[in-house]
């Protein structure tokens, strides 16, 4: 009779053997093997949805380490853009909605219809402003941006995803301009960058319950500014009112109309204050 306790080391061996191998087919040593980011045929990175840097929680762009993800001067003198994507069911989903919104980025910088109203009414006691902005632009030129565009920068946090893209076949100058790390106010907020050629303007925004809306807020407010140095019509009214006992008082109300054709908006800069409720954007427009 063959010896009991051979037989249990025996087959403790192979349980063990059994366990390794169904470790390696089941992916336990992946984790482990650094990314290599995908590229295009130019040779040059083109972030993949499996590249994807994946974050705990969700991202502070008000910190260094996230803060030039905001950042989108020029790289090599190519445009750069940068997009967020809501958290979507399907989180797969999000790398190639995120990879739309850059090319809309892209149709809108090539040529955008820019349509505002703001009516600023005032009166002794109150003065409020109401603006609402209408961005157009050629939605048939988003399949070749879409080919055009590398993603550089890819992020995925519990709210959504993150992506820069660079566009290729354009050149842009460097836009050097001062920034103030995470200061509160960002230094081309306070003074305001000037480029040989180019308008610049800010736009300022509060925060919305989504981030998205907050960025894009402030960046359709800045397309805005923009349209208005280069088309502006201002009509303005104002009534006296006799009030029994309490003498005169007035209303005045002012509607501000802009419809025109912005070619080349382009966005350098964003900044998020440090109690998180202010957002600022900087871009640039070349001129007619």
């Amino acid at each position: 009779m063959r010896n009991p306790l051979r037989r249990v080391a025996l087959l403790l061996l192979i349980l063990m053997v059994f366990n390794s191998c169904a470790s390696v087919e089941h992916g336990g040593n992946k984790s482990t093997e650094p990314k290599i980011p995908t590229e295009d045929t130019s040779g040059e990175i083109n972030l993949k949805r499996e590249d994807r840097i994946q974050v705990p929680g969700a991202i502070d762009f008000r910190i260094s380490e996230y803060r030039e993800l905001l950042n989108t001067a020029p790289l090599k003198g190519k445009p750069v853009f940068f997009v967020v994507v809501s958290r979507m069911y399907n989180r797969e989903d999000e790398y190639e909605m995120g990879r739309r919104l850059l090319a809309r980025q892209a149709a809108i910088f090539q040529n955008a219809l820019v349509r505002g109203k703001a009516l600023t009414v005032s009166n002794s006691r109150y003065e409020g402003t109401r603006e609402v902005v209408d961005i157009s632009y050629d939605e048939s030129s988003m399949a070749s941006l879409y080919d055009r565009i590398r993603v550089v920068e890819y992020y995925e946090d519990n709210m959504g995803s993150y992506m820069k893209g660079v566009l290729s076949g354009i050149s842009l100058p460097s836009f050097e301009f001062a920034r103030n790390g995470g200061g509160d106010v960002p230094a081309w907020f306070l003074e305001m960058p000037q480029y040989p050629g180019y308008l610049t303007a800010v736009g300022v925004s509060q925060r919305q319950m989504y981030f998205y809306k907050s960025l894009l807020e402030s960046e359709e407010q800045t397309l805005l500014h923009i349209a208005r140095q280069l088309n502006i019509g201002v009509s303005k009214e104002r009534a006296d009112i006799e009030i029994e006992g309490k003498g005169a008082a007035h209303r005045q109300s002012s509607l501000e109309e802009v419809e025109t054709q912005v070619k080349g908006f382009y966005i350098l800069d964003r900044h998020i204050s440090e109690d998180g409720n202010t957002f600022y954007t900087l871009a640039v427009c070349p001129i007619k």
